[in-house]
């Protein structure tokens, strides 16, 4: 029993400086000045502003957005006609300079490939493929983003 005692002091001693501010989506909050009780999507955690503190639930310290990347392929990219039944045009932007471009398959199976495309019209001739829905991927330096392209018979 001793022991016990010992490390449940220990804990509390311990974990005083370590408080950390709780972010949720939703929920409560309250307070009294020495305790603050918050409640995030069915999570209660309770923090004190004495020298040890309880707490319990999801925390974590905050966080600042400071910018989203966005790809800017699709707007340099063009795919035409879509749906096919033979081939498919990829047209390529002035200033861009593509660094893979992979079609596969509804299995994820590599069917065509083509590595450093600049500013071009790429035909990729699908006559041979099976109907269905096909993912290109194309790759650039700082982005990659896919395309669907479904084949008709």
């Amino acid at each position: 029993m001793k022991k016990i005692y010992i490390l449940t002091t220990a804990l509390f001693i311990g974990v005083g400086g370590f408080a950390q501010q709780l972010t949720g989506s939703a929920g409560n909050e309250a307070s009294n000045g020495t305790v603050q009780l918050s409640q995030s999507v069915g999570e209660v955690v309770v923090e004190s502003s004495e020298v040890s503190s309880i707490s319990q639930g999801y925390q974590q310290p905050a966080i600042t957005i400071t910018s989203i990347d966005k790809p800017e392929i699709a707007s340099e990219v063009s795919i035409y006609p879509n749906p096919t039944a033979t081939s498919v045009n990829v047209s390529i932007g002035n200033e861009m300079t593509i660094d893979q471009m992979t079609l596969y398959n509804m299995a994820g199976k590599l069917v065509w490939s083509k590595s450093g495309v600049t500013n071009a019209l790429i035909n990729i001739d699908m006559s041979d493929y099976n109907t269905g829905i096909y993912t290109l991927v194309i790759k650039e330096q700082k982005a990659q983003q896919s395309f669907q392209i479904n084949k008709t018979h």
